[in-house]
C-alpha cells in the first residue's frame, strides 16, 4: 500500500445476516432528552441497504438491542423499513421505544408535505 493510502474495509450488515450470523445484544450509551425520554445515541444507517435486505438487517439491528434507525426517502427503502418495524411492533413491542430519522431530501424542499409522507410511509 502506498504511504497516505488508506484501506476502507466495509462489513456489511446485510451480507452478515445472509450468513445467518447473528450479532450480540451490546450496550448502547443514551441521551436524556427534554420529555424525559431515552434516545441512543446510535443510530442503524440503512442508506445503501438493498430492499430485499432491509428486513434482515433491521431485525438484526433491533436482535442486538438498537432501537433507533436512520434513512429518507432518497434512499429507496423507507416503506421496507416500515414494514420491518411495524412487523417488530406486531410481536408485542411497544412504538415508543424506537427513535426513528429521516431526512427531508434536497429536490423536497419546496415541499411541505414530504415530511408528512415519509412519516406515514414509517407507519405508526
Amino acid at each position: 500500500m502506498r504511504r497516505g493510502t488508506v484501506r476502507r474495509h466495509r462489513v456489511s450488515l446485510a451480507a452478515f445476516c445472509r450468513n445467518g450470523l447473528s450479532m450480540a445484544k451490546v450496550f448502547i450509551p443514551t441521551a436524556r432528552l427534554e420529555n424525559g425520554s431515552e434516545m441512543q445515541k446510535l443510530s442503524l444507517g440503512l442508506y445503501n441497504v438493498p430492499r430485499d435486505q432491509v428486513k434482515a438487517v433491521v431485525d438484526a439491528g433491533l436482535a442486538a438491542g438498537l432501537r433507533s434507525f436512520d434513512s429518507a426517502s432518497f434512499y429507496d427503502n423507507e416503506v421496507e423499513v416500515g414494514e420491518a418495524l411495524r412487523s417488530w411492533m406486531a410481536s408485542g413491542h411497544d412504538r415508543s421505544e424506537l427513535f426513528v430519522t429521516t431526512k427531508v431530501w434536497t429536490t423536497d424542499l419546496g415541499d411541505p408535505e414530504s415530511a408528512a409522507r415519509s412519516a406515514e410511509t414509517w407507519g405508526p
